[in-house]
């Protein structure tokens, strides 16, 4: 762990410009995994704000349908699941008795409510955390936190959230939050990211973004999105990673 004597808010590092990726077409079995919409309101609408607080949710049901549709056929009642089995599961999730994300959603909240969920499910579930730390006006950083720790964990057939912090270009100031779903990464590039991203920038219909990994001198992450038209800065921020099992 390393620790930033200098306020959370200020960056003296230089970050990239704001050029745009372009996503290649992938190769890899993983693609089926869905890329549901937060924003999406064909089936209906998420309770309060859903549509700028269910990230985690939604991110987390395109893996729980995944799941169901490869070795884990209890994760939803249906046999097969459709887009509005999706957004029922993505409101349950985001319900009281889950995650809590009427007003966005605490990582705290994100694990126990999949936790609870699985098991209800009739299913053994394992949960992996790594996360930047805000212990008052410093930053810590676990050197743990980076790219190749998501591809090991893909690679031992864990699944993963990946959450970003926003932060303003002019004052250094974070702005916001959002969590996306691991797909795998571009030509076994640890660098090169595949996300599916339940924002509203990515659209309603399916679509698989690159992501780019940057490494910064004060040893965070800086990530170049492929569909961030706004002059932000993104860090990686967190990762939660699981493995779902059979009792």
């Amino acid at each position: 762990m390393k620790l930033l004597s200098l306020p959370a808010k200020i960056f003296t590092y230089a970050f990239l410009g704001t050029g745009i990726l372009t996503a290649a077409e992938p190769n890899t079995k993983r693609l089926s995994m869905p890329d549901f919409c937060q924003a999406d309101t064909r089936y209906g609408e998420f309770p309060k704000d859903g549509k700028h607080h269910y990230c985690a949710p939604t991110a987390v049901s395109n893996i729980l349908v995944y799941l169901d549709t490869n070795g884990f056929p209890n994760m939803l009642a249906p046999d097969v699941p459709n887009n509005y089995d999706q957004f029922k599961l993505i409101k349950l999730l985001g319900s009281d008795k889950y995650m809590k994300s009427a007003h966005g959603t605490k990582t705290s909240n994100l694990m126990s409510g999949l936790e609870k969920y699985v098991k209800e499910r009739g299913y053994k579930i394992s949960i992996q955390y790594k996360n930047l730390k805000h212990v008052g006006k410093y930053l810590v950083i676990d050197k743990t936190l980076k790219p190749s720790w998501i591809k090991n964990k893909l690679d031992e057939n864990y699944e993963c959230v990946l959450g970003v912090n926003f932060y303003s270009r002019k004052k250094k100031e974070r702005i916001g939050g959002h969590y996306v779903t691991v797909v795998d990464f571009q030509d076994n590039d640890p660098l090169k990211i595949l996300v599916h991203d339940p924002s509203s920038r990515s659209g309603i219909e399916p679509k698989t973004e690159l992501w780019q990994f940057i490494p910064t001198k004060k040893g965070l992450w800086q990530i170049k999105m492929s569909n961030d038209k706004k002059n932000r800065i993104v860090i990686l921020n967190d990762v939660i990673a699981f493995k779902v099992r059979k009792k």
